[in-house]
């Protein structure tokens, strides 16, 4: 019996006869083996069909079927009538659904056709949540296609050039086109995730250092432009610091003269510092712990964070801007300069110093998206390959790892204890594997850091090659930390 009280009744119909005007499908897909099938066999799968105020009966699910019988010239195919069309949202929201349910699992709709169904569901009020959960879909899927209305990718999507991420990517940065080409590059390279996480980072901290060089600027009444990140427009024919520019006679300009031209700029830097309340020494806030875990656990370095005094350091960057229209350039673009050695050490310094923010930039960028590949990992059916030979490794080389303060406070917050050991006490051999391998990842993870792309580590390199050949997709930041070389456009 149905929702609406009737009993499915089950009859052989006239296809020329049924209604077939409300489909998910823009493209009936009928292939050559699929109409051959029908006409030699029929239609061995009842469609399903209701009947109209009118009388009529309509196809709700099995267009696929009803259009290969029509061209075949069947007559006769089954159906099973399930009693009256309902009016309503709720009631096109199901048969949406349920066309939906039967598609995916038979022969699958376009990206194309699933970027319409879901703006469909969205117009007859159903959330991304909702969405989710009706068709069983994930839902950053679903919250990227409805980001998608009025925009280029949409189009893109319908002609099948690019899948719902990939185009909600390009459209969410789509006022920078810097951002869009690497974001293409990634797409070409399989590592949307990681130049989303990158761009998103390096968005937010730019909008940060805009709002505190504004602030700066608006106290002091000074009339210059508040720049964001420095890498970004350091150029000898767009931007420099007033340190590293002079006139065509080797003088350094003061700032009121560079603000009289209307050639000013400032980039405010900030960072955090932590002082021992005792000692007043800097203390590396890699040390810091909430609290001091049980004595015997207790390791020389720990620093309880209530020890210690955390304070922000200012420091602001003054530049010309549009250096390429101002009467300074930077000493290589005035002949007539002639740079001191010192100078010369300090610009290598400033193009070592816009290396590591970038690269530590990329790191946390990474480190966000192999987080999110690492939660996934007790939840496989499986280990993969190759599984035995990783953790016995890793045990082998640095058994001190897994008992680490950090790798207990990480695995900990990742996969508890209390709910691993429960697992494991009914765990089939292979479940169990699975729990130890996503535990040493964990552990192994809670050791690297941005140093590593710096200083080469053997069990850092060890790591990031091991989540590799499991399945994980590297950024170059990361291949650079695992001794890897970059990949290129070939690759």
């Amino acid at each position: 019996m149905n929702e609406n009280g009737t009993v499915p009744q089950f009859e052989t119909v006239n296809p020329a006869a049924l209604l077939a005007d409300t489909n998910i499908r823009h493209d009936l897909h009928l292939t050559d083996d699929f109409r051959e099938s029908i006409a030699e066999q029929g239609v061995l799968t009842p469609i399903t069909v209701c009947r109209t105020a009118a009388g009529a009966m309509r196809v709700l699910t099995g267009h696929r079927r009803t259009a290969a019988a029509l061209e075949a010239g069947l007559t006769q195919i089954p159906a099973m009538i399930v009693g009256d069309e309902q009016d309503g949202t709720e009631a096109t929201i199901d048969r949406l659904v349920t066309q939906w349910s039967e598609n995916e699992h038979r022969a699958a709709i376009t990206t194309g056709e699933r970027l319409a169904l879901f703006e469909a569901l969205a117009d007859h009020g159903l959330d991304s949540a909702k969405i989710a959960r009706r068709t069983k879909v994930r839902r950053t899927e679903v919250d990227a296609a409805l980001t998608l209305r009025g925009t280029e990718q949409r189009d893109a999507v319908q002609r099948g050039e690019l899948t719902i991420e990939q185009a909600a990517a390009i459209a969410e940065f789509s006022d920078d086109p810097a951002a869009v080409g690497r974001i293409e590059w990634a797409i070409r390279s399989r590592r949307l995730d990681h130049a989303l996480a990158a761009e998103r980072l390096c968005r937010t901290e730019r909008t940060e250092a805009l709002a505190r060089a504004a602030a700066v600027l608006a106290e002091a009444g000074i009339d210059a432009v508040a720049m964001g990140s420095m890498h970004e427009w350091i150029d000898d024919a767009n931007s420099a610091t007033i340190e590293r520019v002079t006139d065509v006679d080797g003088n350094t300009p003061t700032i009121e003269e560079v603000a009289a031209a209307g050639h000013l700029g400032l980039y405010v830097d900030s960072r955090s510092i932590c002082y021992h309340r005792e000692t007043g020494e800097e203390v590396d806030e890699d040390d810091l712990v909430d609290e001091l875990p049980a004595e015997d656990q207790r390791e020389e370095w720990m620093i309880p964070r209530n020890q210690v005094i955390e304070t922000e350091e200012t420091i602001r960057y003054w530049h010309v801007i549009r250096c390429g229209d101002s009467p300074w350039r930077t000493y290589w673009g005035n002949r007539a300069a002639n740079p001191a050695a010192g100078e010369v050490d300090a610009e290598a310094r400033a193009a070592q110093r816009r290396e590591v923010i970038e690269n530590n930039r990329a790191w946390r960028a990474a480190t966000e998206v192999r987080r999110t590949w690492l939660a996934q990992q007790s939840t496989r059916k499986t280990a993969p390959k190759g599984t035995a030979a990783f953790v016995a490794t890793a045990l082998v080389k640095w058994p001190q790892i897994p008992s680490a303060y950090h790798a207990r406070a990480l695995t900990e917050q990742m996969i508890p204890a209390a709910d691993a050991l429960t697992k494991l006490a009914t765990a089939p051999d292979a479940r169990a594997m699975v729990l130890l391998r996503a535990r040493i990842l964990i552990a192994l993870e809670s050791q690297v850091n941005a140093d590593h792309w710096r200083t080469p580590a053997d069990f850092a390199q060890f790591y990031l090659r091991a989540v590799a050949d499991q399945g994980y997709t590297l950024s170059d930041i990361e291949r650079r930390a695992a001794g890897l070389e970059p990949l290129t456009d070939e690759q």
